[in-house]
Parts: C-alpha cells; structure tokens; sequence
C-alpha cells in the first residue's frame, strides 16, 4: 500500500488538494463544480485565463487543485470542471498499479473522493492510503465505513440525526458504526447551475411549447393529460415504490408518469465504452430494467394504464426543463431519496413529492432541502403532507394537480447557496496546520 507522508506544515508551497472522480461528466461533476466555482477569483474564464499567462488572480490562492479522473466524455459540466484545476492527471481503466502511482506522484496533501459511493473505481481506491488526509464528500446517503476514509463531508441540512434499528434490538445512528469523522457543512450544498446564457426556460407560449411535446414526445393535449415527472433512471425504482405508481395509474385516469434524465455526455457514448462501462446506471433507461417495471405493475394496473408509463431516453437540457415545468410534480423516490434533482425542483418552485418517513433515515434529503428554502411544506402546521404510507405517495402527488393552494407552498422564500467550497478549503488548511 503507498502512502503519502510528506506535509506541508512549516513549508512555502501550496497545499496541494486532489479529487479523485470516476467521471465528471455525471453527478460529481455538477457537485464538484457547485463546490468550488464560487471559489475562484473571478469567474472560470479568468481562472484560466491566469493559467495561460492572462490577467486571473488564480496564482495568489495558496492551494492548488488537482483532477484525477478516469476517461469522461465531454459535455457542459466537463468544460466548465476543467477550468478549476490547476493540474489534471488521467488515471488508468485497466491498471490499477498504474492509476495508483499517478496518484503518488502527484504528491497530494488531502484527497477528496467525488463519487466514492456510485463509481465502483473510485470506490475500490477509497481503500488504499493515497494520501495523509482522505476525504469523501458527500453524494452517498451516509458513511461507507472505508477505514482509509477520515472524514465524511456532509450539509448539516441534509443530515438526519435519526438512529436504525439492528436485528439484536439496539438503536445506533449510521455514523456510530464506523471510523470516519462526519464533518458537517453549514447552509444549502451548491451545485452545477445552469448559466443565464444557456437558460433551458425558453420563451413562448404554453400552446406552442405542449405542441412540441405532442409531436416528438407523444403526449396527449395539456387539457387531458396531468404529467408527473420521475428524474431519474428506471432503476431507482424499487419494488417498494410500485404501489404508489399504481395507485396513482388507477385512480387518476389523466396521470401520465414521464422517467427522464437531462443529457450527459456519457449518454452519447455505447454501454462498453471505457468511459462508461463501470457506471451501474448506465444506460439510464435499460430494456431490461423497464420490462423487469412494467411485469411488476401488470398485475396490479392492467395492460391499458402501462401505456401512460413513458420511459424516454435523456433528453437535453432545454427540452427537459421547459417539460418539467409542465408537470404536476416531480417524483421523489423511495426507499432512497434523490437529492441533486429535489434540490434543483424546489429552487425552480416545482412541486416536489416526497415520502422521509419511507426513506432510508441517511438517504432522505426533501424536507432538509424544503427547510432551507423556507417552503411552506417544511412549517408546522405542514406536516402533514410528508406521506406516510404509499397509498398517501399517490393521494398527495394527485392533490397537487387540483389545489393551487398546495402548489403555492413550494415558491421559495429563500434561495441562497452557501459556499461549501470555501468551508471544504478552510477544514483541509486546518488539517494540515496551516
């Protein structure tokens, strides 16, 4: 095992940070982005812009971050992820004493693992002692219990201080069971927005916009049909779900549920590609996975109600934003709660149905995120519309497509990201003494 033990405590040069991500393209890469865009100074044009000898101020920060990263295909969050590097080191796909000597050589003082809990790479280097301080940030529900892994960076709003029930009868809370330290992060996490120039919210009437989505997503008119949104692939929908999504089939007879995703790079690319083949929910939408659904629906639902389940492939930004602002709600799932597609509803004021009581007590993130954005869903006398069962998943979800009253408790009173990038950088300088 390598092991890194040189320190920077009494030394001139910069602390040196490195992110360790199975692909940047996905998740990590709008988390990463989030994390440490605000931190630059000035924008990511003018931190490279100081790289190639413009004008940035890039080189008076006194750390330097460093990109290693397994092959990414390339899109928007690739761009702007790579402009926040100082240095990028490839690792390798099928070496794995290769990757790891990249990761000696580059000589790191803290590394941040982006992805530990989704990428089965990063998962696997998130054992070995790269480095003397070994972070994983948050993305995962809770702690992994990696003995290699120091501390656990997580929101404080997202943190459920809930204990679990083990068989022998005792009650301990996730983080009791392992080594890592939780470290907790003040205020709402950021994320990847998308930029006011590229803003998916087109102009145009409501008419001609449904009119696109009748001709190339095959939707009935906007007078028959109540859209509800699942933001995710068909894989996150576990069997315990099922009887919410048949509840709502067979009582609301205009509900049409619509499993999509926004367009990655990776979604361009084949199954077996390098850069994709270790992601588990790649493809997004498998035959498999849609068949393994609709056969465990059937019984329930009848042949007919399945025709108003639509999985379509990833769409892009445009297209998908405009068709969630359509939509009744969008679908929060169960028994593990999402977190980047919640948080990105509710800021843009869209109904979000959530179930924390039939969550995961670490996997559950829509009433934190509610809290913080100061909706009315997250007040006292609110409560009760977090459903407790899945028959009240299904009588909430068809709720919002009939009171305006409901829907107005998700415009938000507050919107404010906080700067996790700069808590992030301040616990590593501590770290190191600094």
């Amino acid at each position: 095992m390598l092991q890194h033990t040189s320190s920077v405590v009494g030394s001139t040069r910069k602390l040196r940070i490195g992110v360790i991500s199975g692909s940047l393209d996905v998740q990590s890469g709008r988390i990463i982005v989030g994390l440490f865009e605000n931190t630059q100074d000035g924008d990511a044009s003018g931190a490279h812009a100081s790289r190639s000898g413009g004008s940035g101020r890039r080189e008076n920060k006194d750390y330097e971050l460093i990109a290693l990263c397994f092959p990414t295909p390339r899109d928007k969050i690739t761009d702007r992820a790579r402009l926040l590097f100082h240095e990028h080191v490839n690792l390798d796909t099928t070496n794995r004493k290769k990757t790891i000597q990249r990761i000696a050589q580059a000589q790191l003082d803290v590394i941040i693992f982006s992805d530990g809990g989704h990428d089965s790479r990063t998962f696997a280097l998130a054992h070995y002692r790269l480095a003397p301080y070994q972070l994983m940030y948050w993305g995962w529900g809770g702690t992994l219990g990696i003995k290699t892994i120091d501390y656990y960076l997580y929101p404080k709003i997202l943190w459920t201080p809930k204990s679990c029930l083990f068989s022998n009868g005792n009650r301990l809370s996730p983080q009791e069971l392992y080594s890592e330290q939780v470290v907790l992060l003040e205020g709402l996490p950021p994320y990847a927005r998308v930029k006011d120039k590229e803003s998916p919210y087109a102009s145009g009437s409501g008419p001609e916009i449904w009119e696109k989505f009748q001709k190339f997503l095959l939707l009935p008119p906007q007078n028959r049909s109540n859209l509800y949104l699942f933001p995710g692939s068909v894989r996150q929908v576990h069997p315990e779900m099922d009887q919410a999504i048949s509840i709502l089939l067979k009582t609301d007879p205009l509900a049409i549920i619509i499993f999509t995703t926004p367009l990655m790079g990776r979604d361009l690319l084949p199954p077996l590609h390098d850069s994709v083949k270790n992601d588990l929910l790649h493809p997004i939408m498998p035959v498999a996975g849609v068949a393994q659904l609709k056969t465990r629906l059937l019984p329930y639902v009848g042949e007919e109600s399945l025709k108003r389940l639509r999985f379509l492939p990833p769409i892009d930004d445009k297209t998908y934003y405009l068709l969630r602002s359509h939509v009744v709600a969008v679908l929060d799932s169960f028994p593990v709660g999402m977190h980047i597609p919640v948080l990105e509803a509710m800021a843009a004021g869209i109904p979000v149905v959530s179930a924390p009581k039939l969550q995961e007590c670490t996997n559950s993130h829509a009433f934190g995120i509610a809290k913080s954005f100061a909706l009315g869903i997250a007040e006292d006398e609110a409560k009760e519309f977090w459903p407790r069962t899945a028959e009240e998943y299904a009588v909430i979800a068809m709720r919002l497509a009939r009171e305006h009253r409901l829907r107005q408790l998700f415009i938000p009173k507050s919107s404010q990201m906080s700067d996790h990038g700069a808590q992030v950088l301040s616990f590593c300088t501590k770290l190191l003494g600094l």
